[in-house]
């Protein structure tokens, strides 16, 4: 058995394929806690689920939400228990699944830290090498933002985000006001796994199990620094970059 981070992706407004589309243009982004971020490493393995329900004892939900993810379902963004009745009024039990169709490794910290956190940040990193491109701007279904620069570090990140805290604690700045997310290469599973009786939840939990993943020797470690970061969802902004979506979508259809 190996312990891996399981987090769930997709919603109404930011379905799977969606998130399978930009993640293989951009790369997978995922915003997580502050507080969280203590108990996480390089190359940590963070497996990527979609959530849905199915009646008690189906048989193989795994093929029901391999189609969702190809055909790019409507997910709900939240779910409040394991079993319950169908929506309709009808008593029959439904059974919340999990059903993990990809991973990444973390290899990136991405933030949007303020000039002054930053810059005393810089100073005690253990740095390796520092970031030339140009600024560029990232638009994602969740948000947008402009990337600003980078570094590559020796530092594990429980030690970046201690010093992020002292750095914000002695410019007056409360941390959780500040985003975070983790970053890396979107990589999908040969078959999905599926994970039965399990809420949905919001962030990260551990999980134990048993699956083809090849541990990396090494892995990249960058601290990557953003700044306009603007989030989406609002019901009608979020709309706005769906409908946006979809006209990328006809316009590459047609090339």
């Amino acid at each position: 058995m190996t312990t891996y981070l399981l987090h769930f992706v997709g919603s109404r407004l930011y379905p799977i394929k969606r998130f399978l589309r930009e993640s293989e243009r951009l790369g997978v982004n995922r915003a997580v806690p502050f507080s969280v971020l203590h108990s996480i490493k390089w190359g940590d393995v963070v497996l990527l689920a979609e959530h849905s329900k199915v009646p008690v004892g189906e048989n193989e939900p795994s093929a029901k939400v391999k189609r969702d993810i190809e055909k790019s379902p409507s997910t709900p963004s939240s779910e409040s228990s394991d079993f319950e009745g169908h929506g309709d009024g009808s008593s029959q039990p439904t059974e919340g699944i999990a059903t993990i169709f990809g991973f990444f490794r973390v290899t990136s910290l991405v933030d949007n830290l303020p000039d002054k956190v930053k810059n005393d940040l810089m100073k005690t990193l253990r740095i390796v090498s520092v970031s030339k491109d140009p600024p560029k701007l990232v638009m994602r279904g969740c948000g947008n933002y402009t990337l600003v620069g980078g570094v590559v570090v020796e530092d594990p990140i429980a030690e970046v985000a201690e010093k992020i805290a002292v750095a914000c604690e002695k410019a007056g700045i409360n941390v959780n006001s500040c985003k975070f997310f983790l970053a890396g290469v979107l990589e999908l599973l040969e078959q999905p796994v599926v994970l039965r009786g399990r809420a949905f939840f919001q962030g990260y939990a551990k999980v134990d199990l048993n699956l083809d993943i090849p541990k990396l020797k090494r892995s990249k470690k960058a601290v990557i620094f953003i700044e306009d970061y603007n989030h989406n969802w609002s019901e009608k902004r979020a709309k706005d970059r769906v409908d946006q979506h979809i006209l990328e979508d006809f316009a590459e259809a047609r090339h």
